[in-house]
């Protein structure tokens, strides 16, 4: 008799701890929905450029920081009428209402130039607006992380 109590109160604690395990992965995978994420961001505090303002693309979303690359616009175009920037690996910009053929950068982005901290998306300074502009597709996506080697 005593056994079998004692068997139905490891079983009991075996439950509770693969619960918990389920729990911390679904709160590890929580904060990865951002990624391929677009967001409107300050480019001084990014990266060197004239620019004000650009569209930035999530990689990489930790509870550290966050990982962005640019969106450009596409101006080299070999005789075919394709991409001939190695640096920018195109998406389908009709998709997202861009009004030009746009690719992702191959550089990264993880640290504030001002402060030298990681990259956040709560910073108001950083990222002005609190919403996604637009999600990258699954296809574009995939191909966007293999471009900045975060997926190989």
């Amino acid at each position: 008799m005593a056994r079998r109590s004692y068997r139905a109160v490891v079983r009991k604690q075996n439950l509770e701890k693969n619960l918990l395990k389920k729990d911390v992965v679904k709160i590890a995978n929580s904060s990865e929905k951002r990624v391929g994420n677009v967001y409107r961001g300050r480019t001084k505090y990014i990266d060197s450029e004239n620019k004000l303002e650009r569209n930035y693309v999530v990689l990489k979303d930790s509870s550290k920081g966050i990982a962005v690359a640019k969106l450009k616009s596409i101006k080299k175009f070999d005789s075919n009428g394709k991409n001939a920037d190695k640096a920018l690996q195109e998406i389908n910009h009709s998709r997202y209402g861009l009004p030009k053929r746009t690719g992702v950068d191959f550089q990264k982005f993880s640290k504030n130039r001002m402060t030298k901290k990681p990259l956040k998306l709560e910073d108001k300074k950083v990222f002005p607006e609190k919403s996604a502009r637009f999600k990258l597709s699954s296809h574009d996506l995939s191909r966007v992380l293999r471009h900045t080697k975060i997926k190989k």
